[in-house]
């Protein structure tokens, strides 16, 4: 499941592993590393993390394994722009002298020279979106990341800044219980901007539904996910774990997109239809 620039179709998100959702103590380092054996044992090659996640720990722990398992092939991406404020709640922070700062950061906890991607995490918009993606842009300029992208922005945001940037990613969340943003898709697909989507195996209120029809055509939720996302155009689905045994649950080696049936099935749900006709 390679896409023609060698990433995965699938990557892993990297956040629970410093706790961070729902807010609960960080895995042990050992079981972290358990975690991300197994991702990669799954042929995933592409990891998203950011410097927010655990105040840092997330960078520092990937930087930890990839120091540990020398010669491994990851691609990583990280996301800067926010800012904790001390009671629990992040907001951004898109100054631009800030945003070079966290990125050098970024780099020094990886312990790598160059990034798979590098991504603002939120729009400030106390400053120019144009001047906060300008600052990604030097990094790419330099060979410092091989792209770069924005996170939560709906479709006329990434319109505006697409056409003026190089922008390769776009970090949402996507999932059976969201569905599908399609202005957003469809200017995704008029830019070449590939869908970062983040909880992806996110079921929602209709989740008793969704693990029914599954059932029904020999999937476990997580596999009817994954595949769905997958038929999707321009998306790379990033599902995230802090445990090894649900990594290989996904099934990753034998993903392929969902035959017409199914997603007329899994559109009836979305759109809530009666499951029965599906």
């Amino acid at each position: 499941m390679l896409t023609e620039g060698g990433v995965a179709r699938i990557g892993f998100g990297a956040m629970r592993l410093s706790g961070d959702v729902p807010f609960r103590a960080a895995p042990s380092r050992k079981r972290a590393f358990q975690v991300l054996d197994a991702v990669v044992g799954e042929g995933i090659n592409f990891i998203d993390t950011a410097d927010t996640y655990g105040l840092g720990h997330n960078e520092d722990l990937l930087g930890r394994y990839l120091r540990a398992r020398k010669g491994m092939d990851l691609g990583i991406c990280t996301k800067v722009g926010q800012c904790h404020d001390g009671g629990g709640r992040w907001s951004p922070l898109g100054d631009p002298r800030y945003l070079r700062q966290q990125v050098y950061g970024s780099l020094q906890r990886l312990g790598v020279d160059r990034l798979a991607a590098l991504l603002l995490h939120r729009i400030d918009p106390h400053f120019s979106a144009h001047e906060q993606i300008a600052v990604l842009e030097e990094f790419l300029e330099r060979g410092q990341t091989v792209a770069i992208g924005v996170s939560g922005v709906d479709a006329g945001a990434l319109a505006v800044l697409g056409r003026s940037h190089p922008i390769t990613f776009v970090q949402n969340r996507q999932n059976l219980s969201t569905g599908v943003d399609q202005g957003l898709a469809v200017t995704c697909a008029e830019l070449g901007v590939t869908l970062l989507a983040y909880a992806p195996l996110a079921l929602g209120g209709r989740r008793s539904e969704f693990e029914c029809f599954a059932e029904r055509w020999g999937m476990t939720p997580q596999e009817l996910s994954l595949r769905w996302a997958l038929s999707q155009p321009g998306v790379l689905p990033i599902p995230g774990s802090s445990r090894p045994g649900h990594v290989r649950l996904w099934h990753v080696g034998g993903l392929n997109p969902l035959p017409v049936a199914v997603l007329q099935g899994v559109s009836s749900i979305i759109n809530g239809g009666d499951l029965d006709a599906s």
